[in-house]
């Protein structure tokens, strides 16, 4: 029986089968001997070689026939032009030889990294790879600094897309997903079905989202504005629960309120309106309770209106003033106090006039 002596493998490929300019072949050159240690007879031997996982056993990977030329004992080969080395090289793998169908010989060869191995790692470009897999595709991990990094001058450095899922997805205990931009912006997000978009760090803004369909929009993060919105025809901002300012609100157009969710705790001025009732409410009032629950509503020193809106004096009513009858004259009155005292069916008007209460009917 002869012996196969491995003389040297010259180039083993592949660091990932995926990479296009990196050749799906493998060069092998060994020497060929008899049992006592002598060189075979120059000529060609039929043989066979296999690759597995594991140094025994195990199920064939890749196996290809071939013709070898032998030359003083010596013989080249290259392997995967008949049948390509389809495989990952993601773990160890080791190769048999079979001469003249006489059985694999023992041990098989462990194959080991290659120049191919490390300039993979640089990748190819361009580059483009497809996989059909419930599992990851490509995962790179850093204990210290950047997983991925992408750069480019024109365009984006990152581009994401799926058809059922995220494009791009991130996940630590810092930040997630970060992008910078010189010009552009940082992160991008674009929906194919609905053609809706929104970018993150650009300029101008710290993040802006558009809708398509509806025309709206809105950015947060300006020279000018924490939060900015805009719609044509429905809510340009929406809060579902509370909202709170602690500067000043400002109204460029009109105010609308709907609800009377009154708060459970604290001072404020409350605006509010029942739609049941058809009723709105501006009131001044500590939630806390007590005799003095009921604060001053200050309206400043401009005229206001009651059913007109032009109004000739400080308070101008167009129809009827209505003064609630009391039992009594109020305590600690001053001049100008007007109110309608008595029992029913003997009621005045009375008003408070250097010092003395006067009956105006």
């Amino acid at each position: 029986m002869r012996s196969l002596v491995m003389c040297g493998l010259i180039v083993m490929l592949l660091a990932s089968a995926a990479f296009a300019a990196v050749p799906k072949t493998l060069s092998y050159q060994g020497m060929l001997r008899d049992n006592d240690g002598n060189i075979v007879p120059d000529g060609t031997y039929d043989a066979v070689f296999r690759i597995y996982a594991v140094a025994t056993g195990g199920t064939v990977r890749w196996s290809e026939p071939d013709t070898v030329l032998v030359t003083d004992g010596v013989f080249s080969t290259i392997l995967g032009d008949l049948y390509a080395i389809n495989l990952a090289f993601d773990r160890q793998y080791w190769l048999s030889i079979e001469i003249e169908a006489t059985g694999e010989l023992s041990p098989r060869i462990e194959l080991t990294s290659s120049p191919y191995a490390r300039i993979a790692g640089a990748l190819d470009l361009p580059y483009d790879g497809y996989v059909d897999t419930s599992a990851t595709a490509f995962a790179v991990g850093n204990t210290a600094g950047n997983g991925i990094y992408a750069s480019s001058r024109d365009a984006m450095g990152v581009v994401g897309w799926s058809t059922n899922s995220d494009g791009v997805w991130g996940k630590g205990g810092a930040i997630g997903v970060y992008g910078s931009s010189d010009a552009g912006v940082g992160v991008y997000g674009f929906n194919v079905n609905t053609s809706n978009f929104g970018g993150l760090g650009s300029n101008a803004f710290g993040a802006y989202g558009k809708n398509q369909t509806t025309g709206n929009w809105g950015y947060f993060g300006d020279a000018n504005y924490g939060v900015y919105g805009y719609s044509a025809s429905g809510y340009a901002g929406y809060f579902e629960g509370k909202a709170k300012t602690s500067g000043t609100l400002e109204v460029g157009n009109i105010a609308r309120i709907q609800g009377t969710t009154w708060p459970s705790s604290g001072k404020s001025m409350e605006l509010a309106y029942d739609s049941s009732l058809h009723r709105g409410y501006l009131q001044v009032y500590d939630r806390a309770g007590g005799p003095t629950a009921w604060g001053d509503l200050y309206m400043g020193s401009t005229r206001v209106g009651f059913g007109i809106s032009t109004p000739a004096r400080l308070v101008h009513i167009k129809d009827v003033m209505r003064l609630e009858p009391r039992a009594d004259y109020p305590s600690s009155p001053s001049d100008g106090d007007l109110c309608v005292v008595g029992a029913s069916g003997s009621r005045h008007i009375y008003c408070y006039l250097n010092g003395a209460w006067r009956q105006m009917d």
